[in-house]
């Protein structure tokens, strides 16, 4: 039904675009031509004018091969709450639904699979009957899916069951594509076997990602008009922003103290205090001869930036620590924060704001921090290949073309829908989120974060207790958190006897 409703509107589109073959062309000396994502009348595969090979850079080349499955299924199993990130069920003028749709039209077409999606709840709640779920269905041989894609905290948890096959298995699949996270791939990876993955597959991975909002106009207001320079000259630091926000902060309603109706340089919440572990390289684990990892906790990093941002939330009446982000959205929205620390997703929600704002990295922590890096929740998804697949060589072809397709269309469409289309002429705020996005690292302690006893929750936890100093914490902890990590290899072991 889909590749007919397709080729019904192409044809429409054809008949559209000889009609407008007089159009004068503009100036554009782009050799790609891309027609809107989500234009009813294309697919994903006929929107897109392919450059010569050999100018696009190899991690930007499309090396799937020409094959053709004479329609057997690649089977999906996804949990419910993100079902919109595999598939859509018909064109209806939604830029990401319509690009998802034209995408599974794409890969469909070109590979000659039938994609089939089934969903079931699969959100942290519902994370136990989840993995019970595909236990059950794995153990018992019935093929019910190829890939199961759900919450990234739990994906380990079903991994040590024994229940994944190592991706570098499947010969198709090339994890030195852009449209892949290496540093995933790097870091979720157990004795040189990779169990489980993800890239631009799912726009989760974009809505999970952590980043900076700044308002414009309260900026403006204060003169600081140097953001986006000093994120390009690389001197964006935890120290700068506490500068700029201690500018920023008044008593709007005249009450005589600070709360979510007044005006704030900063709000961040206990996420955001989470992966600052991340953010700012604390080296959580380090790798060891045997090439496992180690806990190299208590380090001095790993305290002193706690405790740097600590004080810069407890000793600062111009901070919000809004633990949930309660009040954060609306307060910026309506103009009472400088900057707002937040995922990508928030800014659907900004769509009816007035003033404008801009998207920046978290900054670094200090000037002896050599690059920008940025964090994703461990609520996007991860993706995991059943170990009792019966055509590998289907299903890593698949899975590689939904990511390509993803990253050059959906991905785009996603950035656009959410952003705001302005942000797409806009190249500087582009540059941002390529920028965000390419520097995003996922630390081995919190893709492991389950099986060690979600002791990447440890700074979050801290913070929410008011604790100033965690050094002789750390050190109370680092001896259990060592046995679980002992334990977790071990779990590993089996899994590849």
């Amino acid at each position: 039904m889909k590749r007919a409703l397709s080729l019904i509107l192409a044809m429409l589109m054809l008949v559209m675009t000889v009609a407008a073959c007089g159009a004068k062309p503009d100036d554009s000396t782009d050799t790609t031509t891309t027609a809107p994502i989500g234009d009813t009348a294309t697919t994903t595969a006929e929107v897109t004018t392919t450059m010569p090979e050999e100018t696009v850079a190899p991690e930007l080349r499309d090396d799937i091969p020409e094959v053709n499955f004479n329609g057997e299924a690649f089977k999906v199993l996804i949990r419910e709450e993100t079902k919109h990130e595999m598939t859509s069920l018909e064109v209806t003028g939604d830029l990401v639904g319509d690009a998802v749709y034209n995408r599974e039209i794409a890969v469909e077409d070109r590979l000659g699979v039938a994609i089939e999606v089934h969903t079931i709840k699969g959100n942290w709640d519902f994370r136990n009957d989840f993995i019970a779920h595909v236990s059950n269905s794995i153990l018992g041989g019935d093929h019910e899916f190829d890939i199961a894609m759900t919450h990234n905290a739990y994906l380990a948890s079903m991994i040590l069951r024994g229940l994944a096959t190592d991706m570098n298995e499947l010969e198709d699949i090339d994890f030195s594509k852009k449209w892949w996270c290496q540093k995933y791939v790097e870091n979720i990876a157990i004795n040189g076997s990779v169990y489980s993955a993800m890239g631009d597959i799912g726009v989760s991975l974009y809505e999970y990602l952590e980043a900076t909002y700044f308002n414009k106009k309260i900026a403006e207001e204060h003169k600081i008009t140097d953001l986006y320079e000093l994120v390009e000259s690389g001197n964006w630091t935890f120290a700068k922003m506490m500068e700029y926000v201690k500018q920023v902060g008044s008593d709007l309603n005249g009450d005589g103290k600070l709360d979510q109706n007044d005006l704030f340089g900063l709000a961040i919440d206990n996420h955001n205090v989470r992966y600052t572990a991340t953010i700012w390289q604390t080296e959580i684990t380090k790798p060891t001869e045997d090439g496992k990892r180690t806990f190299n906790l208590p380090n001095e990093r790993y305290v002193n930036c706690y405790e740097t941002l600590y004080h810069g939330i407890y000793d600062n009446t111009q901070v919000l620590y809004d633990a949930s982000n309660v009040h954060g959205l609306k307060m910026f929205t309506n103009d009472q924060l400088l900057f707002f620390t937040e995922r990508l997703s928030r800014a659907a929600h900004m769509k009816e704001m007035e003033s404008e704002y801009g998207i920046i990295p978290f900054p670094k922590y200090d000037e002896n921090q050599t690059e920008y890096v940025s964090a994703t929740r461990d609520s996007h998804s991860g993706l995991m290949v059943a170990n009792n697949i019966q055509n590998p060589k289907l299903v890593g072809t698949t899975i590689e073309a939904l990511c390509m397709y993803g990253y050059k269309e959906v991905t785009p469409a996603y950035y656009e829908t959410t952003l705001k289309l302005k942000y797409l002429s806009d190249e500087t705020a582009m540059s941002m989120l390529d920028l965000i996005r390419d520097s995003v690292d996922f630390d081995f302690a919190i893709l492991y974060t389950v099986p060690l006893s979600t002791m990447y929750s440890f700074y979050g936890a801290q913070m929410d207790n008011g604790t100033a100093s965690i050094a002789a914490a750390v050190k109370a902890q680092s001896k259990a958190w060592q046995k679980l990590l002992d334990k977790m290899y071990e779990d590993f072991d089996k899994v590849g006897q």
